[in-house]
């Protein structure tokens, strides 16, 4: 009877540790412009329409952006994002702290966008977010894009679910993230006592040879 209940105990800890693994990764909803499900016929492809980006993603999430939300959804597949600066009217950030100097030129359906700090130690992000929520068959509430330029041009990617058209932009926030990137260049004297140290090493073998 004992080893029975231990083979069942055992049994009911194997199926649990297996449901544990098994499970699919929580609130990772964003997903690339490039494939949205579902995909009605004719869909635009959105990541080009913000240049000096490499990845674009959209969340089927309806609710606003935050840095909560945009972990949430996981977008570019990381979690740790940090908001920085929010542009509510696509004419001058008003919310948040500008450490990058974000700059939109343009209006709610085209125009230009450049930081002027752009360390190589963070990832960027912005996030594009219609006026109103939109359906979830087409990029129409949240768009992201992930930087890899400090400047470029950008078209409205919110779209319409009848027709596909433009949607005019509610407001555009970045988002940074620590990517691990460390490049930190030695000064000139530690050159020259490397320079030094080797000259030391060459005169003691040259040494030991006589």
């Amino acid at each position: 009877m004992k080893s029975t209940i231990l083979r069942g105990s055992f049994t009911a800890a194997l199926v649990a540790a297996a449901m544990v693994f098994s499970a699919p990764a929580a609130n990772a909803a964003a997903v690339a412009c490039s494939s949205p499900p579902p995909a009605p016929a004719g869909i635009p492809d959105v990541t080009n329409y913000v240049t000096g980006t490499s990845a674009c993603q959209w969340s089927q999430a309806d609710n606003n952006d935050s840095q909560t939300v945009v972990n949430s959804e996981a977008f570019f597949g990381f979690s740790d994002w940090t908001f920085v600066a929010k542009d509510n009217d696509v004419n001058g950030v008003d919310e948040g702290i500008n450490l990058y100097g974000l700059l939109f030129t343009g209006g709610n359906l085209s125009g230009t966008w450049s930081l002027s700090s752009f360390p190589p130690n963070l990832d960027f992000m912005l996030v594009f977010k219609a006026g109103s929520n939109n359906g979830k068959t087409v990029p129409g509430n949240l768009v992201a894009y992930l930087l890899n330029a400090s400047s470029g041009s950008y078209q409205s990617p919110t779209l319409k679910d009848s027709d596909f058209s433009a949607r005019a932009i509610s407001h555009i926030s970045l988002y940074v993230r620590d990517n691990g990137f460390s490049e930190v260049p030695l000064p000139a004297a530690a050159w020259l006592m490397l320079a030094g140290l080797g000259g030391l090493g060459f005169a003691s073998r040259k040494k030991k040879a006589a």
